[in-house]
């Protein structure tokens, strides 16, 4: 909302053609599948059984009405302003490692409800934020910008918890994914030294699916 009133009714209009897939279809299948396998990884590793988790697999009709209601909602609501507006923004004044870490904190700051849900929750939830605002940056990068593709990355991660009752497991979930933005970090420090990555004109042809 924030982004909408800063920009205007010409720069909505922008924003809103960022949600044009462009030939990226073949994301949503990838980003969904990654998003399960590394929330059953992740509740694995907390003790959750095998048979557990089957079971839970046959609630797949609820799993596909929380990513399409994850897509809209926390999706495009959501990645319109962190890395359809914000994260471009603060890629004209500072490198992409400093204007990921800016986007973190107030990506964090966002879920203030979170922050009230404990030491422990509060302390996976932004490191899992800090984590995923790498990958996204990073998968920002390989789609040029697509807010289509963020939308459905940011239901892959949020859908599958859906169907978890244990916050021990949802925290676990989020150090997975801390710990993976983290390498996306190292990779990002080391990279040979090259100007921001900016995202193309809707008139500009971005790289075929993943």
């Amino acid at each position: 909302m924030a982004a909408l009133l800063v920009t205007g009714r010409d720069g909505l209009r922008g924003l809103l053609r960022k949600l044009n897939p462009r030939g990226q279809w073949l994301w949503v299948p990838v980003l969904l599948a990654t998003g399960v396998v590394c929330t059953a990884v992740a509740a694995l590793e907390a003790g959750v059984k095998p048979e557990d988790l089957t079971h839970t697999a046959h609630a797949w009709p609820l799993f596909v009405a929380h990513a399409l209601l994850q897509f809209v909602f926390a999706g495009c609501g959501e990645e319109l302003g962190w890395r359809g507006w914000l994260l471009p923004q603060l890629m004209t004044r500072h490198r992409t490692v400093v204007a990921t870490m800016i986007v973190a904190v107030i990506w964090g700051c966002w879920h203030a409800f979170i922050l009230l849900s404990g030491l422990r929750t509060a302390s996976t939830f932004l490191f899992g934020v800090f984590g995923l605002s790498f990958l996204f940056t990073a998968l920002w990068e390989r789609v040029r910008g697509n807010i289509f593709v963020l939308a459905v990355a940011h239901a892959s991660v949020n859908a599958p918890l859906s169907l978890l009752s244990q916050q021990s497991v949802v925290d676990d979930v989020f150090v997975l994914y801390g710990v993976l933005g983290l390498v996306v970090l190292i990779w990002m420090m080391t990279r040979s030294n090259r100007g921001p990555i900016v995202a193309t004109s809707p008139a500009q042809s971005p790289p075929p699916g993943p």
